[in-house]
């Protein structure tokens, strides 16, 4: 079954919203449009603060006028930025300033969202054969390819069909998450052993599928 048509309809979902909050470490009850301590770090450093380091800030989820859940990030600077509910799970899952998220790609944003929602059990999490790595793989590598093949699920439960994905450094040190370097690692490891394969290309960029299984 695909999910990909149906990813507009979660974000007027309130206990889809008090779920995340949950899963986040906010302190319930969720109150739509009431502040609390937020669970994302900010890149924005508070006024006179020379040092650019994040701090704690607040943030609030409240519904807009077309009844879709928006988070609201209060920033030190004053600044008040808004996000969909997909770009605060992805900051909270990489452990990265929100603002890291602020200008996905739809394509990118749906991801997150399928993410989301495969975490917090809102629609079943597919499952597909893919072989094992060897007992000799190092750990960047085996770090590098569960993040993606947990891609892969993500794009199938999206779209109903196993579809090649691109898998970039970058992507893989926030998706999984891991060091940049580590990353770079790992993903090198994959393709010189065979794990990722070339499977075309999209807008330039290699797409990858691991090596699936003969039948």
């Amino acid at each position: 079954m695909r999910y990909g048509d149906r990813l507009a309809d979660y974000d007027r979902d309130p206990v889809l919203v008090r779920d995340l909050l949950a899963h986040m470490g906010v302190d319930p009850p969720f109150v739509p449009g009431k502040p609390f301590r937020s669970p994302v770090s900010s890149g924005g450093s508070a006024p006179g603060d020379p040092t650019g380091q994040t701090v704690p800030t607040s943030g609030t989820v409240y519904r807009n006028k077309h009844g879709i859940f928006k988070y609201r990030q209060n920033n030190p600077s004053g600044e008040i930025r808004r996000y969909t509910l997909a770009q605060l799970y992805a900051a909270y899952t990489s452990g990265r300033p929100i603002e890291d998220f602020g200008s996905l790609q739809s394509v990118s944003m749906a991801t997150w969202k399928i993410r989301m929602l495969l975490q917090l059990a809102r629609i079943p999490h597919p499952h597909i054969e893919l072989p094992a790595l060897p007992s000799s793989a190092p750990p960047h590598a085996r770090d590098a390819y569960d993040g993606s093949v947990l891609l892969l699920e993500c794009r199938y439960a999206y779209s109903g069909r196993l579809s090649p994905a691109p898998y970039t450094y970058r992507w893989a040190e926030r998706w999984v998450p891991m060091p940049f370097d580590r990353a770079r690692r790992g993903i090198i490891w994959l393709k010189e052993h065979g794990y990722l394969v070339a499977a075309g290309k999209e807008c330039g960029t290699t797409l990858y599928l691991p090596p699936l299984p003969q039948t």
